[in-house]
């Protein structure tokens, strides 16, 4: 590329004198520019006579007529031994709309010449027959028909049909397997009203209070997640961005829409930068659960899983091998149970799968678009209120209700009484008033938001006893959860016979709260002076490779130490302290997460460094060097040796003596991590 650009031919130069009609490189160009005397700008100039030649010199219908004339010998594909003319090559599969117009636009405005277009047309050819693509248009890019065969979407036959211009690309785009698998197949792409005989866009449907907000999103999601947003009074298919833009979905949906579209265009690994597929995004946790398994529950109703890759859908089999789903997974999906089926039906309110709302659907005369019924009188009602406030409050007064924990433990109250006791606020008491009376949730769904809130606050509680974490106070909950404490010792702390503090220098808590200390630093025997990590590489002590790991683990395993000031800090800390230099700054902040959690940037949760490596959000061997550190300082406690010159002097237990790897230093040294200065410029180091 350098070279091409070093010496670009004519075909290759990029830019146009509008003077001289020449094609010249960008340099070419400025060259001929002059500087505008007040700003120093580089300006272009353009006389009258090359204005006025921007005029046409062919009207539309010279230009096809010419075309028409004209004709051409195909040395490839479908024409080839046949002469055609112009006109009909470029009105063929291998041109799409835009390189048509193109082509006729620089021969109407006499830029290019009837030979240059042959030559054009040609090179058109060759290269896509070259390649095998013969091009059908899939849901974001043309599909090749080599690929359509490779996914099993045609067969053999029917490709080599194709290939020897038996059948047309417009004519197998017709075939019912060929269109699941580049439009898809009855997507929801509106509601009926029956009463008025009137078909609305979902939006629509939501705006005038026929849908509720959650079941309006699913469906503009299944949508979004199968290909496309459909206007049903146009037919029109649009990407999300188009239907914002044209108002056939709201603002507010937007980037809800985006991330749904993302199971037809593919998802962003933000680690590993590559794009990975719906049921991929799922299994690394890019996704909600929920919602992958209603997209894919959508994409498999409409026509087959998306390859985001290829723009098409894949039969079922091909999707299972190349790793787009699984074999539970198409099982679950193909016959869910009730509480996973992920989908409502407006008009009655039972879940449902999309496979099910598909078959109430009705095909719209018009477009053949499927549309589902919707009774207006119905939907209003649905959100009208089912119970007054009395009615409400009378039966919350009747209906008892068993807490396991808190003030009411071991009693029997209503749900009058608990949602009115210190564990709700007025604003928590109203809502769940709004939605039993409004029908939205039933008296047992109640209890159970109100015991999980029950309890809820009943951890809060408990939290209050807290001990000091690597990064944050840690609940003696957690503790007890986490089997650092004995139920007895949890006891001991919440009946007050021992304390916080107490605990806290017990030698098994203290190692899983802070660690057991990491390799601190350097002990030079000869000057027996101890120096950080960093200062070991920067005097040549240590090479920067060796250097950087050992800091890494001391970020993954809770603080950067400066053994010298005996001091432990945050990588931000230690580089604004000059413990480590700025240009570690970026690697040990990543190190740190090992501590602080990694955020799945698709799902926003934290995730802890094993968790990151099962996402491939860290690399495997990065990764169990981290892990390899903090087992070492936490998981188990083991006994320090001490340099034995050093222990009268009080330093640090884990101080590696002038050296690089514990490990050269023999089985006899190995045990206390230490090395004689003779060991410590190795060359394989």
């Amino acid at each position: 590329m350098n070279r091409v650009l070093a010496d670009p031919s004519d075909d290759t130069k990029g830019f146009f004198d509008p003077n001289t009609h020449e094609n010249l490189t960008y340099l070419q160009l400025l060259e001929r520019c002059v500087e505008d005397p007040e700003t120093g700008l580089r300006l272009l100039p353009l006389t009258d006579k090359a204005a006025k030649g921007r005029e046409l010199v062919y009207t539309d219908s010279e230009a096809r007529d010419v075309f028409e004339k004209a004709t051409v010998s195909a040395p490839f594909g479908k024409f080839q031994g046949k002469t055609v003319t112009i006109w009909e090559i470029i009105n063929s599969e291998y041109f799409t709309a835009e390189q048509r117009r193109d082509l006729l636009r620089q021969f109407r405005t006499g830029r290019i010449t009837v030979e240059k277009i042959i030559k054009i047309i040609i090179t058109v050819v060759e290269e896509q027959e070259q390649k095998g693509q013969l091009c059908f248009e899939g849901l974001r890019s043309l599909v090749p028909a080599a690929e359509l065969l490779e996914s099993r979407v045609i067969d053999r036959e029917l490709y080599l049909q194709l290939q020897q211009g038996e059948r047309s690309v417009r004519e197998v785009a017709e075939v019912d397997t060929v269109r699941r698998a580049l439009r898809g197949a009855n997507v929801i792409a509106g509601v009926w009203l029956e009463e008025a005989g009137q078909k609305l866009s979902i939006y629509d449907a939501l705006k005038k209070d026929l849908l509720l907000s959650d079941v309006a999103v699913a469906l503009l999601e299944a949508q979004a997640g199968t290909g496309h947003v459909i206007d049903p009074s146009t037919s029109a298919r649009l990407t999300v961005d188009e239907a914002v833009r044209a108002g056939l979905v709201g603002p507010e949906f937007h980037e809800k829409l985006l991330s749904a579209e993302k199971a037809v265009t593919g998802y962003r690994d933000p680690y590993t930068g590559q794009s990975v597929s719906l049921f991929q995004a799922l299994k690394k946790g890019l996704i909600p659960r929920e919602q992958g398994l209603r997209l894919l529950d959508a994409q498999l109703s409409t026509g087959g899983v998306v390859d985001p890759s290829k723009s098409h859908r894949v039969p079922l089999d091909v999707a299972c091998a190349r790793g787009f789903l699984d074999e539970e997974t198409s099982r679950a999906l193909s016959a869910p149970r009730a509480d996973a089926k992920a989908y409502c039906d407006p008009s009655t309110g039972e879940p449902v799968t999309y496979s099910e709302l598909q078959q109430r659907c009705r095909p719209d005369q018009l477009t053949g678009l499927s549309l589902l019924p919707l009774s207006e009188k119905a939907a209003r009602a649905r959100q009208e209120e089912l119970y007054s406030e009395l009615q409400a409050r009378e039966t919350f007064e009747k209906t008892p209700v068993d807490v396991p924990v808190g003030g009411f433990k071991g009693r029997t109250v209503t749900v009058w009484e608990l949602i009115s006791s210190e564990y709700f606020t007025a604003e928590q008491r109203q809502e769940l008033l709004r939605q039993f009376r409004t029908g939205k949730v039933t008296v047992e769904k109640v209890i159970k938001i109100l015991i999980t809130i029950v309890e809820e606050v009943e951890t809060l509680r408990q939290e209050r006893l807290s001990f000091s974490g690597l990064r944050a106070p840690v609940p003696a909950s957690e503790l007890l959860a986490s089997r650092v404490l004995s139920r007895a010792q949890f006891e001991q702390l919440k009946d007050g016979k021992t304390t916080v503090k107490d605990l806290s220098e017990l030698g098994s808590v203290r190692t899983l709260l802070q660690g057991s200390g990491c390799l601190a630093g350097i002990y030079l025997e000869d000057t027996k002076e101890k120096v950080s990590i960093y200062e070991a590489m920067r005097r040549g002590l240590l090479r920067p490779s060796t250097a950087a790991l050992l800091l890494e683990a001391q970020a993954a395993t809770g603080f950067l130490v400066d053994p010298v000031r005996n001091q432990r800090l945050y990588v931000h800390e230690a580089v604004k302290a000059g413990v480590v230099g700025p240009e570690l700054h970026e690697q040990l902040l990543s190190a740190e997460k090992a501590v602080t959690g990694y955020r799945d940037p698709y799902s926003g949760s934290t995730i802890s460094l094993f968790q990151a490596m099962q996402k491939g959000l860290v690399l495997r061997q990065h990764g169990i060097r981290l892990l390899e550190a903090q087992i070492a300082t936490g998981w188990r406690h083991r006994p320090r040796a001490q340099p034995p010159r050093a222990r009268g002097r009080g330093l640090p237990a884990r101080l590696l003596q002038r050296g690089d790897e514990p490990h050269l230093g023999g089985p006899q040294r190995r045990h206390q991590g230490l090395l004689r200065p003779q060991y410590a410029r190795e060359p394989h180091l």
